[in-house]
């Protein structure tokens, strides 16, 4: 907008319409091309929200709104309660002009948003037209891409799942859970999804021994067997299975991971002393479990950074497919 002569607003950006949450995603950047970030803003609920977007359902090229005062504290107070920075709200809160005016520049996904304190001018206003049909061009392309991107990525899990699934048809004797194990391992680092440790729970009784045939980069063991121990993964399990659950995660800190070892490691037989020094000398743990009728199947990393919805969800279907072929 500089380039193209255009300086006096406080905040311009693009804004994503999705009708499915009732929510608007907002990507916003100062003068200075500085990016504030994504926000996520109401699509109704106060008469200035409803009236953007009525005038984007009627893909009303330009629209604008003047809000001052009172009225504009309200609804900026209501803007800011999808917000989850404290920064941004206080940003919008006292550094939007007053008068506020709202620009928008309809286009089929969303609009063009520009915050100002004052009104553009007629040839402004044109200008910005012309270059938001050019951005909903490019937006276009992108929404291609994404989708190309995401039919790119199912092709790829659907290959690690059959590779999983053709490992697990071929086994003819319980050891080999060990070869399974260390396929799904090798498959969660071909998808990118940062796994450092995976495992499959067999022959589960409450409260009683767990059975584990895990994949790691450390020198472990690939079949462990420990007793129930109370700790909290042990419980999250227990409590799962009792009540139906299929999926759990368990996230803990420096200190919470090393309690969690100080009392479990001590009871895998054959753990070097250089695997128990790294376990305890890592950040944190992050697992994610997965619960079918007959095994589990869990990821870990020592990080502490919990895995995303998308990863989970790629680990329940895993979980799926193992069942099955168990």
């Amino acid at each position: 907008l500089i380039a193209l002569g255009v300086t006096n607003f406080a905040t311009c950006g693009y804004v994503e319409i999705n009708e499915k949450t009732n929510l608007q995603s907002t990507w916003v950047t100062s003068p200075g091309g500085d990016s504030l970030g994504l926000f996520y803003l109401p699509l109704t609920g106060d008469v200035h929200f409803d009236e953007r977007y009525e005038a984007w359902k009627k893909q009303q090229t330009v629209f604008h709104q003047t809000v001052d005062g009172k009225e504009r504290r309200k609804h900026l107070e209501y803007a800011i309660t999808t917000f989850n920075s404290k920064e941004a709200e206080e940003m919008v809160l006292n550094q939007f002009p007053d008068p506020t005016v709202f620009y928008c520049f309809n286009f089929s996904h969303g609009y063009l948003h520009l915050v100002s304190g004052s009104y553009l001018k007629e040839e402004e206003e044109t200008l910005l037209a012309r270059f938001t049909k050019v951005f909903e061009q490019t937006y276009a392309r992108f929404l291609d891409l994404e989708k190309a991107e995401a039919q790119a990525k199912e092709a790829q899990i659907e290959t690690a799942l059959e590779r999983v699934r053709s490992r697990s048809m071929a086994m003819h004797k319980s050891e080999e859970l060990k070869d399974v194990v260390k396929v799904i391992f090798d498959q969660m680092a071909h998808l990118e999804i940062n796994a450092d440790h995976a495992g499959i729970v067999v022959d589960y009784k409450p409260k009683k021994d767990f059975h584990f045939w895990v994949a790691d980069n450390q020198d472990i063991p690939a079949k462990i067997t420990v007793p129930y121990l109370d700790l909290v993964w042990d419980r999250q399990f227990t409590e799962a299975k009792k009540k139906g659950k299929d999926f759990f995660t368990t996230l803990l800190d420096f200190e919470e991971k090393n309690s969690f070892y100080e009392v479990l490691l001590p009871h895998i037989q054959g753990l070097t002393k250089k695997a128990k020094n790294f376990y305890l000398k890592c950040a944190g743990l992050a697992i994610s479990t997965v619960i079918q009728k007959d095994v589990g199947l869990y990821i870990e990393n020592f990080t502490g950074i919990p895995y995303t919805d998308a990863e989970n969800s790629i680990l329940k279907r895993f979980g799926k497919v193992f069942q099955q072929t168990y």
